[in-house]
């Protein structure tokens, strides 16, 4: 896993998911009955200013509807607008496994319940927002004790944890079902991009 963004809708009719996020998006083609898309984490978006321009939306269980989706923005707009329109709750995910990030937010019915984040590669700023849930301990993520000591993390495994005191399971099968996918005609590879930037001009073998 390098990165992970997805958020997960508390209803079995992911038709009308896929329709509301079709209203969301801008020309985005949209095809029916695929199969999960393998090369969508290759077209990760940089910037957190643009709503995502490739998404899969598929009923990864009886009452969740998976969306996985190329943005690097938490939308929270999106996910108020949609707990709200749909009346359930919805879960937001992202984990990025290079950075130690992770992100998890519970909404119920357009209103934000909860929501934590944690980097562990910087200084960046922690969130802990809202009242503790039932399940959880003094402090977000998974308890952890050695030596007597305790200690908490909040990694992919505890976002796997709170999900699962939820009903849902965010490790499924992919390739057990079919998807709907929407998707930019011309998206771009924006990391490929990035990255030429800063690859050195001369050939491999020039070393002066």
């Amino acid at each position: 896993m390098a990165t992970w963004t997805s958020f997960y809708v508390n209803t079995a009719d992911d038709k009308s998911v896929v329709a509301k996020i079709a209203e969301l998006t801008n020309n985005l083609v949209i095809s029916y009955d695929s199969y999960f898309p393998s090369d969508l984490g290759e077209y990760q978006m940089l910037s957190s200013d643009l709503p995502p321009n490739y998404i899969s939306v598929g009923k990864t269980q009886d009452d969740w509807t998976t969306v996985v989706h190329n943005g690097s923005d938490s939308l929270e707009d999106w996910a108020i607008m949609l707990s709200d329109h749909f009346s359930c709750k919805l879960i937001v995910t992202v984990a990025q496994s290079v950075s130690s990030y992770y992100y998890f937010a519970l909404y119920d019915k357009g209103k934000k319940i909860r929501e934590i984040q944690y980097c562990y590669s910087d200084d960046s700023e922690e969130i802990d927002f809202g009242n503790k849930l039932a399940f959880e301990y003094d402090k977000p993520g998974k308890r952890h004790e050695r030596d007597g000591k305790e200690s908490f993390v909040f990694d992919f495994e505890a976002i796997e944890d709170y999900c699962d005191h939820f009903g849902l399971n965010i490790q499924t099968d992919y390739w057990a079902i079919k998807w709907t996918v929407l998707k930019a005609e011309n998206i771009k590879n924006e990391i490929e991009e990035f990255t030429q930037m800063f690859l050195p001009k001369r050939p491999w073998w020039k070393f002066w």
